[in-house]
């Protein structure tokens, strides 16, 4: 029997289950191409000097692409691991909250 997790996402409650091996690798495999571009963005960094704005620039430039859309990375990556989640992205989308936080009622 697979093992699963509960998780909540904007206010719902999801049980996501284990993939099988096969499953589970097709899964991993996606990560190698996000994951491969920010090893070899943060490999390249240490060849950049440091010496003037111009570099300083080159440095953020070349990571921002990366980790600016990496939320969208993850996303994608957690919606592809549970038919369940994807089911319902479009409502995830637009209630949630980058952070994970689901606002919640406050007394005055």
């Amino acid at each position: 029997m697979p093992k699963t997790t509960t998780v909540e996402l904007a206010g719902k409650s999801y049980t996501l289950q284990q993939k099988p091996i096969k499953a589970a690798k097709a899964w991993r495999d996606a990560l190698r191409v996000p994951f491969g571009d920010l090893a070899a963005t943060l490999e390249a960094a240490d060849r950049i000097e440091l010496t003037n704005g111009r570099d300083l620039a080159g440095l953020v430039q070349s990571l921002s692409g990366t980790l600016i859309g990496s939320v969208d990375i993850l996303l994608d990556l957690l919606f592809a691991y549970s038919d369940e989640l994807a089911g319902d992205r479009e409502r995830i989308e637009a209630e949630a909250y980058d952070d994970g936080r689901w606002p919640r009622s406050r007394r005055c």
